[in-house]
């Protein structure tokens, strides 16, 4: 299966009353280049995805966790059927703040946590977080059952958020990035390293500095 968007801006549904998406994605389906203000973390629990983020592919394997930068066009590839956990969050008034725009150039176009690679208390740490943001957005609902059979795309049927659960989940967010912008050496393998510190060099330019984040990125609203 494969969805198409009538542009590559994708309207993100989040939850009521909220600028948070949080859901199951159990179908075996392609999407098509899209971009969006969120964040959105990708954490495949049964198969893997292969992601491309502004012409840099990305082999997601089980238990590995993406990043994909607010802004970045990307394009996801379902090899085979399974069920992935998304987190996707609006940031578009976040990035004002310098360091957060700071961890994004870094991250840019996404950060892929490697399990196989990752120190194991990083990485416990890391998907501890992500288990905190689930039990705050799915709230009593029973955890995640793996091989339940589904039809539809999301598991999202929930009442509205406890009043301040979406301010917590967006400072676990940004707990989760800033732990990541401190230590972005543990997961950049020595070629992402390298695409990384050229890509900041770029930024240094008076000119390039001065830019909004999406013209940066090479995308514009058209």
């Amino acid at each position: 299966m494969k969805y198409c968007y009538s542009s590559t801006k994708e309207n993100v549904r989040h939850k009521i009353n909220t600028s948070l998406r949080m859901f199951i994605n159990r179908l075996h389906a392609d999407f098509p280049p899209h971009w969006h203000t969120d964040i959105e973390i990708i954490w495949p629990k049964e198969a893997p995805y292969k992601v491309i983020c502004a012409n840099q592919t990305y082999h997601v394997e089980i238990d590995d966790i993406l990043l994909i930068c607010p802004t970045i066009i990307h394009e996801i590839f379902s090899p085979t059927p399974g069920t992935r956990v998304y987190i996707q969050a609006d940031f578009s008034g976040i990035i004002n703040l310098k360091e957060m725009d700071r961890a994004f150039r870094l991250m840019s176009p996404a950060l892929h946590i490697k399990k196989k690679t990752c120190p194991p208390d990083i990485y416990n740490y890391l998907c501890g977080l992500i288990d905190t943001i689930m039990k705050l957005y799915f709230g009593s609902a029973p955890r995640v059952h793996m091989h339940e059979e589904e039809m539809d795309d999301e598991v999202i049927s929930f009442s509205e958020l406890a009043p301040y659960d979406e301010l917590e989940i967006y400072s676990i967010l940004m707990q989760f990035i800033a732990f990541c912008g401190k230590n972005i050496n543990l997961f950049r393998e020595p070629e992402s390293a390298s695409a990384s510190t050229n890509f900041k060099k770029q930024c240094l330019s008076e000119q390039c500095m001065q830019l909004p984040l999406r013209a940066l990125y090479g995308r514009s609203d058209s």
